[in-house]
């Protein structure tokens, strides 16, 4: 099997590579975007405190590991979840915590990356008092 002039050029950089930092800026993008997205969203939960959880992790860990191993990679991987991934707000007071969470957790910079937003409520009146609620705040 033959292999691209693209995929060798990878393959090129990353052997002369000795760590994530020395690959050029558009391959470690694509090693963020890959490491970052996760299947099944990123669930936001208000207890014990406002967090990102990925769907199917068992402990309350930043989805973002990434950022935590050294300052350059905290600038460019900061906010980069949001952008991968959709947000899923999924507890009796979804609204109230996605305006909690778009209010004081994520900054505007962070927001303007946002992929999609998912807003679940199960019960029929707390929807419509919602969508009232939501249709006030538009129309202000």
């Amino acid at each position: 099997m033959s292999q691209s002039p693209a995929l060798k050029a990878v393959l090129t950089y990353a052997q002369m590579a000795k760590s994530l930092l020395d690959l050029p800026q558009e391959l470690r993008d694509m090693i963020y975007e890959y490491a970052l997205t996760e299947d099944e969203g990123l669930f936001v939960q208000r207890w014990p405190a406002m967090h990102l959880k990925a769907a199917g992790a068992t402990y309350r860990t930043d989805p973002n590991q990434l950022k935590f191993t050294c300052r350059q990679l905290y600038a460019e991987t900061t906010g980069l979840s949001l952008r991968y991934n959709e947000l899923i707000f999924d507890d009796c007071a979804s609204f109230d915590t996605f305006d909690e969470f778009t209010g004081t957790y994520c900054t505007s910079a962070h927001f303007e990356r946002v992929k999609r937003i998912v807003i679940v409520q199960e019960r029929y009146i707390k929807i419509h008092q919602e969508l009232n609620r939501a249709h006030a705040i538009c129309e202000a």
